[in-house]
């Protein structure tokens, strides 16, 4: 679960450092950059997401397990 999360906020930063980019610097190489940046990051957040989702239920009944005992 904690790798899904840490996943999910190194695509965003990443996503958003590609987003950041396009606003500092305007040649074609970085327009090139920047969507690589975008792109790799938001498939990164996405994957992340979907394994902390994934994750979610088991961990909630770990706890409800850990709380009965």
């Amino acid at each position: 679960m904690l790798n899904g999360k840490s996943s999910v906020a190194l695509g965003l930063f990443v996503l958003l450092f590609g987003i950041n980019q396009l606003f500092l610097y305007d040649t074609t190489l970085t327009y090139i950059i920047a969507a690589v940046f975008i792109l790799m990051g938001g498939f990164s957040a996405w994957i992340g997401y979907k394994a902390y989702r994934h994750h979610v239920p088991y961990v909630i009944k770990e706890a409800e397990e850990m709380s009965k005992s």
